[in-house]
């Protein structure tokens, strides 16, 4: 029997099938049923042999019952190796040794064929493993590019991208495979590339267009789409694969020249360097398509060889034809020379040209290279960042704040007026400098400030500063310096922030400098006078509820010792009950007093104002200490003017009088002269209230406007209170006002002045 070899073109899973067929025949062969006939190409079937082989086995049983009982062992021992080579054991073998020779053959055309898928297997595999590589090298290739790259089938769906695409989209593979344009863009976007895709795919070969695209971060960008059909094995259209050039920054640099998209895709298909090859004789050897393309030069005139045509037209369209060409000929007159220099364009272009002589080991000259590369984007890119340096120093210079700005290499570029005038240091003594030089004014010595730690991890910027924000690259962070020009403590807030260039590359830093000690030790006076506002609110809360407290108790002890005192009459009793009736009486005005105080808590609103007369405010208080006036006896006199009147609430006013008379009565000697006395000054007026008293020593004058203030504590006159002046205080800051006392010193007579304003809470007089 002719038995196909390991080289016939058998798929891995073809074999697999024609296994399976030759284990169900001898199943039913082992099972009895010989009356299985198998028509069989033996030409095209790569198993036809072992089937044919069965046929006559199936024949031959029917003939004979000889060696039945062997040839179904046999049968069996075959069905078994079939049955595991077809579970993917190839190692294992049919024996070969039956009597029966069938059996005995079938073994050998079974252990051949095992042979057979097992060699076909191992080149499957193999060739799986080499389409998998080649499949790698093709991703990793595609992932090496730039560019977004992405593939589709014929109808549309996405096959594969590279990781550029993944990065611009921000879509992966994995979310890319089997979509359509219409599943993941913007309907129009999608109707747009689904009718390029089909008018490519109708079309086939390569297709060129211009679009604009969204991105991962939501911008908007202008690109070129370059993509080509790719075909089957056949030759039909199998599916196309694209390249996306982003041409935003160009076109925004060059929106009005017109060969933008021929530049473009010059600098995808060739070098972006033009070259030229001449001779000795100067005469052209060969060019590259950029040369041409930069030169804009004729292709007939390249193609014609004309070098003399050539070099005048290239030596026409300079800016200087006279200096271009006399140094094109000096070159060549010096051909063992190099040179490198810029070419100038009559229509604007800018070249950077190189030049180098072909020259043998043997030093024979062969000739000369010419390289021209078209730098007119970076020389314009150059100045437009030297002009928005410039634009950013003339803002920096004006700003409130000292600031300065850093390159990329952290030297200074600018520094600001303010920061001059901050540090002392002026600005030609630190511009173009680096190596930390604007720390030097904070910390004494070169080492890193805010803006150097922008690219630092938050973790490392944190352990430099205590209060630090960070927010979308920007730093903000408060810093003490404990001696800042001239030993001072400061307290100062700085912002810093990178600064960018036009591709979103880091070009430098600003770091902004506030001093905020002012801020920082009227925050603190802030809090030590909440402190203070919160204890008085506390002690009005006491003196209210001990006022209210002590009424009660008081009033029976008001009415019943006055009585008690007539029914003591004659007796040794009397001088202690007299005693209690004054304890009492100073406790009850002690009460009132600090009722009083309580209700001063509040400012004055517009509403509860009057027009009052001074005049007449002194006199009834003088009035109310007529009493203590006459005891003492003084002589007081109200010079105030009858004619001035101010708005006030009358009431507050009368306490104010009557606790600034009494006191002053309480501390006169006797026959002293007390004088009230009143003045205008724009819209305050200045009231005082002068005795001839004891005086006040320049400590007492600092504290005489506390509460339970006396000024001789070792006196213990149950009469004074310690809160009269302290209600005056009160009073008069309820009115905008402010009290002080003045006194030449002890033993010389004090003067409570205080200013009463017209204008209260906005409304004035």
């Amino acid at each position: 029997m002719k038995q196909k070899t390991a080289d016939s073109n058998v798929s891995a899973d073809g074999l697999t099938a024609g296994l399976a067929e030759i284990k169900t025949l001898l199943t039913r062969l082992s099972e009895g049923d010989t009356a299985l006939r198998i028509e069989v190409d033996s030409e095209k079937d790569v198993f036809g042999d072992l089937k044919m082989l069965i046929r006559k086995i199936a024949e031959y049983i029917q003939d004979t019952n000889n060696y039945a009982h062997e040839m179904a062992i046999g049968l069996c021992e075959h069905y078994d190796t079939l049955n595991r080579i077809s579970k993917g054991d190839f190692a294992v073998r049919s024996p070969v040794d039956s009597a029966n020779e069938l059996v005995a053959k079938l073994g050998e055309l079974i252990n051949k064929e095992a042979d057979v898928l097992t060699s076909a297997v191992s080149r499957a595999k193999l060739a799986e493993e080499d389409r998998n590589d080649q499949l790698h090298l093709l991703q990793t290739l595609m992932d090496t590019i730039p560019n977004p790259v992405f593939y589709k089938d014929s109808n549309c769906r996405y096959l594969g991208c590279n990781k550029a695409f993944e990065a611009y989209f921000g879509l992966s593979r994995e979310m890319l495979v089997g979509k359509e344009p219409h599943d993941l863009w913007p309907v129009e976007l999608a109707e747009l590339y689904r009718q390029q895709d089909q008018e490519l795919l109708t079309n086939p070969g390569l297709q060129t267009y211009e679009t604009t695209v969204k991105y991962a971060d939501g911008t908007l960008r202008d690109v070129i789409f370059n993509k080509a059909t790719f075909n089957e094995g056949g030759g039909s259209v199998s599916g196309l694969v694209g390249v996306i050039l982003d041409i935003t920054e160009r076109k925004q640099a060059e929106s009005a020249l017109a060969f933008q998209n021929i530049l473009l895709s010059a600098q995808q298909e060739a070098s972006i360097d033009g070259l030229l090859v001449v001779d000795t004789s100067a005469r052209i050897l060969s060019f590259n398509r950029r040369f041409r393309e930069i030169m804009d030069i004729p292709p007939h005139m390249l193609e014609a060889g004309a070098d003399e045509a050539v070099l005048a037209y290239v030596t026409g369209r300079m800016a200087d034809p006279e200096k271009f060409l006399e140094k094109v000929k000096y070159l060549y007159e010096n051909s063992h020379l190099s040179c490198r220099d810029e070419l100038y364009l009559s229509n604007g272009k800018i070249l950077d040209r190189y030049t180098v002589p072909l020259t043998g080991e043997d030093g024979h000259s062969y000739g000369r290279l010419w390289s021209f590369r078209d730098i007119t984007e970076r020389k314009a890119a150059e100045q437009e960042t030297r002009n928005a340096y410039q634009q950013l120093s003339d803002i920096v210079e004006f700003l409130p704040d000292a600031t300065f700005v850093v390159d990329k290499d952290k030297r200074v570029i600018a520094w600001n007026r303010a920061i001059e005038e901050m540090t002392g240091l002026k600005k030609g003594d630190v511009i173009g400098q680096g190596d930390y030089v604007y720390s030097i004014p904070f910390y004494g010595e070169r080492r890193p400030i805010l803006i150097d730690l922008i690219d630092e991890d938050a973790e490392t910027i944190r352990r430099k500063y205590d209060y630090i924000v960070m927010e979308d690259g920007n730093l903000f962070a408060e810093t003490y310096i404990p001696s800042f020009q001239n030993g001072e403590a400061r307290y100062f807030w700085g912002a810093a922030t990178p600064l960018f260039d036009s591709h979103g590359n880091r070009s430098g830093g600003i770091e902004s400098i506030r001093d905020i000690t002012k801020y920082k030790h009227a925050e603190e006076e802030k809090i030590r006078l909440s402190a203070q506002l919160e204890h008085a609110h506390m002690m009005e809360t006491l003196m209210s509820r001990l006022g209210h407290d002590l009424k009660t108790p008081l009033t029976p002890l008001l009415v019943m010792l006055p009585l008690l005192k007539k029914q003591l009459a004659g007796s040794d009793l009397v001088k202690k009950v007299d005693l209690c009736i004054s304890s009492v009486t100073s406790i009850k005005n002690l009460s009132e007093k600090t009722r009083v105080i309580a209700g001063l808590s509040n400012a004055v609103s517009a509403y509860e104002l009057e027009v009052v007369n001074l005049a007449s405010i002194a006199d009834r208080a003088v009035s109310e200490c007529a009493n203590m006036i006459s005891r003492k006896p003084v002589d007081c006199r109200n010079n105030i003017d009858p004619a001035i009147v101010i708005r006030a609430v009358s009431e507050q006013l009368q306490e104010l009088f009557f606790n600034l008379l009494s006191n002053a009565v309480h501390f006169s000697r006797v026959n002293g002269i007390i004088v009230i006395s009143a003045e205008r000054k724009g819209e305050t007026l200045l009231v005082s209230v002068q005795d001839q008293g004891i005086g006040l020593s320049a400590d007492d004058m600092k504290h005489v406007f506390d509460d339970f203030f006396k000024v001789d504590e070792s006196r213990h006159d149950l009469n004074a209170s310690g809160l009269g002046l302290s209600i005056c205080k009160r009073i008069v800051r309820n009115h905008n006002g402010r009290i002080w006392a003045e006194s030449p010193g002890l033993d010389q007579g004090t003067t409570i002045k205080f200013t009463l304003n017209e204008k209260i809470n906005g409304d004035s007089m």
